[in-house]
């Protein structure tokens, strides 16, 4: 091999050294480009996911507040018509009436359905069942839905059902701290005489049913 050729493959070497640099880079990038790519959609699927799963758990605890919700405006609802039916009726017939009815509202805010005896037990019981089924099914629903929103959608939903539960906290919370006043306020009446009892029985009644708070609460939203 004469000196001419010696320096030729040299040269070839260092060419195909320094071309084939560039391409390991440029994968080496690519790589990890894609690494990165893959890094990234696997946390938008589990920031999405975890997303779904507190839209499902908002989800249920709203539709418990309104039960609840709905439970403690028919007691209000249930004592407000009881009280404009006593009117009918003489005032000695009336005061054991309306004593009846606060006994009856502070009862229902206290009690469950199926804590009210054993035949009552056996319809909460159904009933209970009944609610877990449609529980199943609405959170069933809420799931093929969900899978179907984008994760900015979701939590912008989740936002609001945080103000929806906050906003039927507050509501129950008004008609509880209302109904434990008049229980209060009862007990506390049981030391006067009829004449004077039955006076403060029929304001602390008309304290609970013409409530301001309790009237704006009823307002749908």
């Amino acid at each position: 091999m004469d000196l001419i050729d010696y320096i030729s493959q040299i040269r070839a070497c260092v060419v195909e050294k320094f071309s084939s640099s560039p391409s390991r880079d440029v994968r080496r990038e690519t790589t990890a480009g894609g690494d990165r790519r893959d890094s990234e959609t696997a946390s938008d699927r589990t920031s999405r996911d975890e997303a779904r799963r507190e839209n499902e758990q908002l989800s249920a605890e709203v539709e418990g507040a309104q039960r609840e919700y709905k439970k403690l405006k028919q007691v209000v609802e249930h004592l407000t018509r009881d009280y404009e039916a006593s009117k009918d009726f003489d005032p000695l017939r009336r005061y054991k009436k309306m004593k009846g009815m606060v006994k009856r509202t502070v009862l229902h805010l206290r009690l469950d359905p199926d804590q009210q005896g054993s035949s009552q037990g056996i319809v909460g019981l159904v009933q209970g069942c009944k609610d877990y089924t449609l529980q199943l099914e609405g959170a069933k629903r809420r799931g093929e839905r969900t899978n179907k929103m984008r994760k900015e959608d979701i939590m912008s939903e989740n936002e609001k059902l945080q103000e929806q539960k906050k906003e039927l906290k507050r509501k129950c919370s008004i008609i509880r701290d209302l109904v434990l006043k008049l229980e209060r306020n009862y007990e506390h009446s049981k030391r006067f005489m009829m004449a004077q009892r039955y006076g403060m029985i029929k304001d602390m009644i008309k304290t609970v049913i013409h409530d301001k708070l309790i009237h704006v609460s009823m307002i749908p939203g």
